[in-house]
């Protein structure tokens, strides 16, 4: 077995992209698991990748959030740079949704989008935002399937802490990022993590194998990004469709029409929830098996059995009010351009007279 500075015996492999691996590793002072990213840097542009690996480990020993992986220890060892970090045993949200649909019931996924929310939240409150939420990214772990952010590797500083390192090209994810990502005359904000929290939950309440702005290339998908809008989501039960509101509300394209953040979303998923009907135990164990047989086997996961729940007390979500103030900011905003435009044209013709009149004075 290889031993790294004497501290962290690896044991596997158990993740690999272009800039290197991912370990299973024994903290030899501890006994414990960790997990330790190895990112191996050499051409053009390394000091800022190496910036980059830097401040991802700065975000994780900054942040102390129950959905937000713990950062443990950083070095380096001949161009080989290792963030050793908490291991997390448990299944991506990404192979939830592929291998395992609808296993899960709905009153649980309301509850996992909360907590990615909470998760979020922490970031923004620190001035970060994410901006590459995306289910390859979040690990559910234990029998509560309880959330947790892995990677915060293109993380961004909007109150100019270590922002200089993040003036690069298009970053993130194109099927789940905002269209101000790509559009590089508009400033990413905290909105921008809303809008990629759309697309997420798009995904996730649909069991779609892919975002809603999925296409066969880069290109395609970033067009599809900024030209279409997904479909309102519809559910088996009218209880559930709130939930299609606030997603629909989050993948607005224009920032002024977009949930403005992702606490103001959050309030709406937990201020118009129903009441939480019991869930039996079977679902919960369901649950815990899949996400038990995902990390010590390849076998086929039954998915959960029907479960009676109790009926649901309160109706559904009412977002007529802020239907009607983004209704408002348009017509504001569309009126605003509008006497922008005849104010633009009476100043011209003014200019125009005033020009004419010189001319025969002449």
């Amino acid at each position: 077995m290889y031993i790294l500075r004497d501290k962290y015996r690896l044991e596997k492999t158990i993740g690999q992209g272009g800039m290197g691996k991912v370990y299973l590793a024994t903290d030899l002072s501890t006994n414990k698991l960790v997990a330790i990213k190895e990112s191996i840097i050499t051409g053009k542009s390394s000091e800022n990748k190496i910036r980059r690996l830097q401040r991802e480990f700065y975000f994780m020993t900054r942040i102390k959030n129950p959905y937000i992986v713990r950062g443990l220890d950083f070095f380096d060892l001949e161009n080989r740079y290792f963030i050793v970090m908490e291991y997390i045993e448990g299944i991506t949200l990404k192979k939830l949704i592929h291998n395992y649909p609808h296993s899960i019931p709905f009153e649980k996924q309301l509850k996992i989008a909360q907590q990615i929310c909470k998760a979020i939240i922490a970031l923004n409150d620190h001035d970060i935002i994410h901006r590459d939420i995306k289910p390859s990214n979040i690990v559910l772990q234990g029998k509560n399937a309880t959330p947790k952010i892995l990677d915060l590797g293109i993380a961004k500083a909007i109150n100019g802490e270590l922002e200089s390192i993040t003036k690069l090209s298009v970053i993130g994810t194109p099927q789940y990022m905002a269209p101000e990502q790509i559009n590089k005359s508009f400033k990413i904000s905290k909105s921008t993590d809303v809008f990629a929290l759309g697309a997420l939950f798009y995904q996730f309440f649909s069991w779609s194998q892919q975002s809603p702005f999925y296409a066969k290339d880069t290109i395609a998908i970033m067009k599809k990004v900024i030209n279409f809008h997904p479909p309102l989501l519809t559910f088996d039960s009218p209880h559930k469709f709130f939930v299609a509101e606030i997603i629909d509300m989050a993948l607005q394209k224009e920032r002024e029409y977009r949930i403005s953040s992702v606490k103001t979303m959050l309030d709406m998923l937990l201020k118009y929830i129903p009441v939480t009907p019991k869930i039996s135990s079977p679902t919960n164990n369901a649950v815990d098996t899949i996400i038990l047989k995902s990390i010590h086997s390849k076998n086929n996961i039954p998915t959960s059995q029907n479960n009676k729940q109790s009926p649901i007390q309160t109706p559904m979500l009412r977002t007529s009010r802020y239907k009607k103030n983004i209704e408002k900011k348009k017509q504001n905003i569309a009126k605003k351009k509008q006497n922008e435009i005849i104010l633009g044209f009476v100043i011209s013709l003014l200019v125009s007279i005033i020009i004419l009149y010189f001319l025969r004075l002449r």
